[in-house]
């Protein structure tokens, strides 16, 4: 019972030494994997007979200047802006959403505006993306207001919150 409880404890230190490791930075490594290969290199230049630096020379400095530098390059090509972005265009879907099943299919941009937290650019944005992937027709009444429709809401009873 006392080893059960003491694995969340357990799980939180494994977690953060993996957190701590992944915030080394990829300058650091390669700043330690140079020093420590040109240390070990220099020691089995100046002792040609002894082999067994080769061992520290590979394990100390060159794995880490190796890691270091395939950090840099899996850091540069991943872009940390891209998922959050997508996460924000998401969010602003499903707030966009709500307010059209909450008036039952057929929305303007100011509508959506006043009952979200989005822009009046955001709003026509993205409602204007909704028409072009095909799930709403935009509506020009006589009175020249656009109105966006969404089929699928059109009808619907009231959902419950």
């Amino acid at each position: 019972m006392d080893e059960m409880d003491e694995m969340p404890g357990k799980f939180r230190r494994m977690r953060r030494v993996r957190q701590e490791k992944k915030q080394k930075g990829a300058a650091e490594q390669i700043a330690v994997g140079l020093v420590a290969t040109i240390g070990f290199g220099a020691c089995f230049y100046f002792f040609p007979g002894q082999w067994w630096f080769i061992f520290p020379m590979i394990f100390v400095g060159l794995m880490p200047l190796a890691s270091g530098i395939a950090g840099l390059f899996t850091r540069k090509s991943s872009v940390p802006g891209k998922a959050s972005a997508r996460n924000d265009s998401v969010a602003m879907e499903k707030e966009i959403l709500h307010v059209v099943s909450d008036l039952r299919g057929t929305v303007t941009v100011l509508q959506v505006a006043k009952a979200t937290s989005l822009s009046i650019e955001e709003s026509q944005k993205t409602l204007d993306g909704f028409v072009k992937k095909g799930f709403a027709t935009l509506e020009v009444d006589s009175a020249g207001l656009i109105r966006y429709e969404f089929p699928e809401f059109q009808g619907q009873a009231l959902p419950e919150r």
